[in-house]
């Protein structure tokens, strides 16, 4: 197992004890996005020099998973909604395939995952300050937003 495969799983049971259903704040990142599947690849710096911020993205719920709902949360379980301009990898559970994941804003962020996919996706991204949206492509009232100092 990797370090990032084991980050990443720990980070996962983290945030599946925490029950908070909305987005909110976390930590550091800078100017533009990439994306991957969790390939192994490491994440991309923070602008401290330091490793990407982890933060935690679903489409759906365990129970429902073609549920309306769309959250992005900081490692604590927290909704997104203010976050410090810097690198961010975003591991998002995608549990519907009515679903996706969208994630726009400044600095060329365009990152999405598939609507009739189903499963776990690695976002690498480099956030500058500004505004940014994620949203459901078929079902634009899906939709949450954050913004980036």
């Amino acid at each position: 197992m990797t370090a990032t495969t084991a980050l990443l799983s720990t980070l996962a049971l983290l945030c599946t004890a925490c029950s908070s259903d909305e987005p909110e704040a976390a930590a550091p990142a800078p100017a533009t996005s990439s994306s991957t599947t969790s390939s192994g690849a490491a994440p991309p710096a923070s602008a401290g020099g330091g490793a990407a911020t982890a933060l935690r993205a679903s489409v759906g719920t365990d129970a429902a998973p073609d549920a309306f709902e769309i959250d992005l949360l900081d490692a604590s379980g927290s909704p997104v909604r203010e976050l410090p301009a810097g690198a961010y990898t975003i591991t998002v559970d995608d549990r519907s395939k009515i679903h996706n994941f969208a994630l726009s804003g400044p600095g060329g962020v365009d990152e999405k995952t598939s609507v009739p996919e189903v499963g776990e996706v690695v976002l690498e991204v480099e956030l500058v300050a500004g505004d940014y949206d994620f949203v459901c492509d078929p079902h634009p009232n899906m939709s949450g937003s954050f913004t980036v100092t």
